[in-house]
């Protein structure tokens, strides 16, 4: 029997990894579409509330193969990809194909301990036009590295008392402040100190912005795909979550704060 032909097919050891990115798409999008070259993968897209941006890269010399005829547009149905592949495991391994002669069906088999024991098809969707530019680098003056668990962490307790978050941030640290109607407040500092110490020695004036905590929840599972993330802050500009994607890529996540016109 020949090999079928492909447009495209790759392979990762890290498919929990790649669940966990097809989960952050979930929480955020409906359709999502993966710009596919020679190079790798990249999903940019902005969810309908104009609140987040994302921008995933996924390097293709970091898969186990990767292999692409042309240059490809997959568009998919996030909730029904990520219903394929939720019940991934840590050792189990990915691989994505599109072959020439079912050129609008995506076909992903999961492997564990080298024997395929699921193959699953998915629809393409018709591919729409898209033009996301991302916010100038320039335009953010705060750059802090943080522990992806300890960040969430304090997220998830927050959620519990107001909405919305208060951020505040300077070169070396982030505090953040949730107020329950004025009954009780709760700040949490993380870096070297708190923002008022740190704002006298700092050469830029911190950046306080308002956000609705249900969008920082959405990218809760960051912090199974890397321990340290960066966040970037300016005043003009949606904050930036930057983090490693595992061993395979990077994802920047843009979330717009409560008075910012436009994530763009």
């Amino acid at each position: 029997m020949s090999t079928p032909s492909f447009f495209f097919k790759c392979k990762t050891l890290e498919g929990h990894i790649l669940k966990y990115v097809v989960e952050v798409l979930q929480n955020n999008f409906k359709v999502i579409y993966f710009d596919v070259d020679a190079n790798g993968m990249n999903v940019r897209n902005i969810d309908d509330n104009q609140n987040i941006m994302l921008d995933v890269t996924l390097d293709g010399s970091r898969f186990v193969s990767f292999q692409c005829k042309s240059k490809i547009t997959i568009g998919v149905h996030i909730d029904h990809m990520f219903k394929i592949i939720k019940t991934i495991k840590k050792q189990d391994s990915v691989t994505l194909i599109v072959l020439e002669d079912e050129p609008g069906m995506l076909r992903i088999d999961i492997e564990r301990d080298s024997v395929c024991f699921c193959t699953s098809k998915l629809p393409l969707q018709t591919v729409q036009l898209r033009n996301i530019d991302l916010p100038p680098s320039t335009q953010y003056v705060h750059v802090i590295n943080l522990s992806s668990r300890d960040f969430f962490k304090i997220i998830k307790e927050v959620s519990t008392i107001a909405d919305k978050v208060q951020v505040a941030t300077t070169s070396n640290c982030i505090d953040i402040l949730s107020d329950n109607s004025g009954m009780f407040s709760k700040t949490f500092s993380i870096g070297a100190g708190t923002v008022c110490a740190d704002a006298s020695e700092s050469a830029a004036e911190p950046v306080v912005s308002t956000f609705y905590v249900q969008e920082f929840q959405k990218f809760a599972k960051i912090a199974m795909m890397s321990s340290m993330f960066t966040i970037k802050t300016g005043n003009t500009v949606p904050l930036c979550i930057e983090a490693n994607i595992g061993q395979i890529g990077t994802l920047k996540a843009y979330i717009k704060h409560v008075d910012l016109s436009t994530i763009m």
